[in-house]
């Protein structure tokens, strides 16, 4: 018989990300020209996840992932990329005890 788990040692329950829409996407379309496209990426650990590539004007995706979280990696790292791979603009979010507040935390069942 396996030895219970802790309650600090259960697995994390898994987390569902979805992306939405670039905020004043208007300002790179002037800057990258009109028919300018981009995606995102967003990787948790191990785990990277890009969106379908989104532009002409409308840089919104409405996509979701599942990732499967560990407790040794507590940031998510999100990038906007243009259809030519180029940096646009990036985020590190906390997932656990960070300024913002937990964003996410449970245990799975």
């Amino acid at each position: 018989k396996p030895p219970k788990l802790s309650p600090t040692r259960r697995a994390l329950a898994p987390m569902y990300v979805t992306v939405g829409a670039l905020k004043h996407g208007e300002s790179l379309q002037t800057m990258r020209g009109a028919g300018a496209a981009a995606y995102c990426r967003v990787r948790v650990h191990s785990e990277t996840w890009k969106t379908s590539t989104a532009g002409a004007g409308n840089l919104s995706w409405e996509e979701s992932h599942r990732f499967s979280p560990d407790r040794k990696h507590r940031d998510m790292h999100v990038a906007v990329l243009s259809s030519h791979h180029d940096l646009i603009g990036h985020l590190t979010v906390p997932l656990l005890g960070g300024k913002i507040g937990p964003l996410w935390s449970g245990q799975a069942s």
